[in-house]
């Protein structure tokens, strides 16, 4: 039998899981209706922008160092030599801090505008590397007629250029969909061929 302690520390982690899936998905609502940062009103024609969510990335990055902060500085005090906590008892909050801070800084960078995505009426600019500075984000662009492919998964996209290389954004960048509905306004032929597939494998 579990005592009445650790059923309650179960119960406030189911309940602290429930509500960060919750809050995530809010949070890909809101993205996927909010408008792009920039875009004219044909998208057959016109250009626009979308970035990664300001106020999402600010949020996640104050979270992730504040989090790894408060984690950091808990692993100081275990390593006082009159703290009565256990030996070794600082590495486990050392190394959630610094992967916390890690986190933290990782999410500041998305305020920049090495991750948007960026089109005209010639083609598409994007990311390829989402690796930090300096390996990345590396940018490429390429024309709508060289895009080679599309494809992603259940939040996360991308085009493909004829090197290769992949140029991602997910369900994070406001106004996203509209950035879909003007590749698919492009490029037809590569949504009719995830159709095919997807019917082939029905």
């Amino acid at each position: 039998m579990l005592s009445d302690e650790t059923l309650l520390r179960l119960v406030k982690l189911v309940f602290i899981f429930i509500l960060s899936g919750v809050a995530v998905r809010a949070m890909v609502w809101l993205a996927a209706r909010s408008r792009p940062a920039a875009q004219d009103a044909d998208t057959n024609q016109g250009s626009g922008r979308i970035r990664p969510s300001r106020p999402l990335m600010a949020v996640c990055t104050l979270l992730g160092l504040g989090v790894g902060g408060v984690a950091l500085y808990g692993a100081s005090l275990a390593l006082d030599p009159n703290c009565a906590c256990q030996a070794g008892s600082w590495r486990i909050p050392a190394a959630l801090g610094i992967a916390f801070v890690l986190l933290g800084l990782y999410c500041s960078l998305s305020l920049t505008s090495g991750w948007d995505m960026r089109w005209d009426q010639d083609g598409v600019e994007g990311p390829t590397s989402m690796l930090f500075p300096p390996f990345g984000p590396r940018r490429e662009r390429i024309s709508w007629e060289d895009i080679v492919a599309i494809g992603g998964n259940s939040n996360s996209w991308y085009v493909e250029t004829p090197k290769g290389r992949r140029m991602w954004w997910n369900s994070f960048y406001a106004g996203y969909p509209k950035f879909m509905l003007t590749v698919e306004n492009r490029r037809p032929d590569l949504f009719a061929d995830i159709r095919d597939k997807a019917a082939g494998h029905a």
